[in-house]
């Protein structure tokens, strides 16, 4: 597991190396750990806006990543 970064707007230091790791990283936390993802959004704008992107870039994927999902996972 990656160690949680204390930088705003990352979910953890790798996701520092580049572009390709944090979205990938913004997901696997979305997928592993909803609820602690979303309770720092709360104090984390810019991690916010990258949660919000990260959502509506996989509801274009696949419509299975809709509102109910997210809700399921709260």
């Amino acid at each position: 597991e990656a160690r949680p970064s204390n930088e705003a707007g990352f979910v953890s230091d790798y996701a520092r190396i580049s572009y390709v790791e944090d979205k990938a990283e913004v997901f696997a936390s979305l997928i592993t750990d909803y609820k602690k993802t979303m309770a720092r959004t709360r104090r984390d704008l810019p991690l916010k806006r990258k949660v919000e992107h990260m959502k509506t870039l996989l509801a274009k994927f696949c419509s299975d990543f809709n509102d109910d999902f997210w809700k399921s996972r709260a």
